[in-house]
């Protein structure tokens, strides 16, 4: 603003000057058209005596001089100023240039934190759909877990007859294992004395049973007398007589036991015999 306040006084300054000039430069073609105040067209002598001489001349050459001093000191303020606007606007760039950068930076970070947004949010949706598919497949099993769970409901609710004849079973095994045949075995009655026998079983329950060595204790009886000694399970060949271990429903398995003799039981033996055989 103050710029072009001393601009516009500059310029009315030099309007004012010119047209001072022109009205004196008029004046000297005026006294050399007519040199002859006498011979002029009517106009007051004084006016017309003030322009012959050296009048005119010097007053147009001062007021050229001033005119020119007056834009000389014009101009040098106006360069002053210029300068200082100058330096105000370098200024004003050079923050606006931090400014831009900033911006610029800011933006960068803006668009590099919307990658990351991006690629979060891509992300995001693909664990989603990972979700999904575990939640669907998580969903399928539970429902075949269920129906099968059903199914096994349905199957105990048919079969629970026979849970209970089980359960009966067990309870009286005793009456559910029973001895097929019995085949006589070895009869020694010298040095290690013992009688063998297999017994052929039959598993006539729904159970699977086994019977070992911890399951025969005591001895057995010879004319309904108890031998001494504890009898014992022993194996035979397993080919045609197969222990009973887990046998199942129905199945067949040999139980071969070996009764230990003392030497009267022996002797006792001894007699029972010969008295068979004559008999």
């Amino acid at each position: 603003m103050e710029h072009n306040r001393a601009s516009t006084g500059t310029f009315y300054l030099t309007m004012a000057g010119v047209i001072v000039a022109v009205a004196m430069l008029a004046l000297m073609v005026w006294s050399r058209l007519y040199p002859d105040p006498a011979k002029a067209p009517t106009v007051e002598r004084g006016a017309l005596m003030s322009g012959y001489g050296w009048g005119p001349p010097i007053v147009l050459g001062i007021i050229l001089v001033i005119t020119t001093i007056l834009n000389l000191v014009g101009g040098r303020r106006s360069g002053r100023k210029l300068k200082t606007q100058l330096k105000e606007l370098t200024q004003e760039n050079k923050t606006l240039c931090g400014d831009l950068a900033a911006m610029n930076s800011a933006r960068g970070k803006a668009e590099q934190e919307g990658e990351r947004i991006k690629i979060e949010m891509a992300q995001s949706k693909s664990d989603a759909a990972e979700a999904r598919r575990e939640a669907s497949h998580a969903k399928a099993q539970q429902d075949i877990t269920a129906a099968e769970w059903h199914k096994c409901e349905d199957q105990l609710s048919r079969q629970a007859w026979l849970v209970k004849l089980a359960i009966t079973q067990a309870e009286n095994i005793q009456n559910h294992v029973v001895v097929k045949r019995i085949l006589p075995g070895t009869l020694k009655l010298a040095d290690d004395r013992f009688v063998m026998m297999c017994l052929e079983i039959r598993n006539e329950s729904l159970l699977n049973i086994t019977i070992g060595k911890a399951e025969v204790m005591g001895p057995l009886s010879f004319r309904g007398k108890a031998m001494t000694e504890s009898v014992k399970v022993t194996t035979g060949d397993l080919d045609y007589f197969p222990p009973v271990e887990n046998l199942g429903h129905k199945q067949i398995g040999w139980l071969v036991l070996e009764q230990p003799l003392t030497r009267a039981e022996a002797g006792s033996s001894k007699h029972y015999e010969r008295t068979k055989g004559k008999n």
